[in-house]
């Protein structure tokens, strides 16, 4: 599973080489609702999702404001927090048991300066993170609260089944009751 993640973004690393950063990492389990990380700590691990998903959020005033989701088959970490080694600003939760293969940052840094191969891994990993981000920012400005769930459950078909509705409309920059009527309207002309 790691391995294809890996080929994904470079075909310039051997089995070998990736057997090896995976003999490194750490199998660890999340519980449901227990954070990867918080917002206030520094981020120390890199990790892949085996099995489970996450939710990343911001607090502010009180309110939750949900950033992103990480499903099976994704590298994640508070990306800026782990870069940077700095405090995080997201908290990183599980919403469902969850497990993963961690890494700390100090493995990280030394397999990625190992090789030309590793050193083009990071760079396509963080390249797709920010065409990501990107993409949200632009569909904020652009689209619908329609359009940005349509195009949310084409990224990730499952969702409605794994994620509360109050954390996708939050996703989404809606409320629930908004949510809610978009999934009705889209029911009503499904059946028409």
């Amino acid at each position: 599973m790691i391995s294809q993640t890996v080929h994904y973004y470079t075909q310039k690393l051997s089995e070998e080489e990736i057997a090896t950063f995976i003999s490194n990492g750490k199998l660890k389990r999340i519980g449901k609702s227990e954070y990867f990380v918080s917002e206030g700590k520094t981020c120390k691990q890199l990790a892949f999702c085996m099995k489970g998903s996450f939710r990343y959020f911001v607090t502010s005033e009180g309110k939750e404001y949900i950033k992103d989701f990480s499903f099976e088959k994704t590298f994640f970490t508070a990306f800026t927090s782990f870069t940077l080694q700095v405090p995080s600003e997201v908290y990183i939760q599980a919403l469902e048991v969850s497990e993963v293969l961690v890494w700390d940052y100090e493995t990280v840094q030394r397999t990625l300066s190992s090789s030309l191969g590793w050193q083009e891994f990071g760079r396509k990993v963080a390249e797709a993170l920010y065409v990501r981000k990107e993409k949200r920012e632009i569909a904020f400005l652009k689209y619908t609260a329609e359009e940005r769930y349509l195009h949310l459950l084409q990224e990730f078909p499952q969702i409605s089944q794994r994620v509360s509705q109050v954390f996708i409309a939050s996703y989404l920059g809606i409320t629930a009751v908004h949510l809610s009527r978009i999934r009705a309207n889209r029911k009503f002309l499904n059946k028409g």
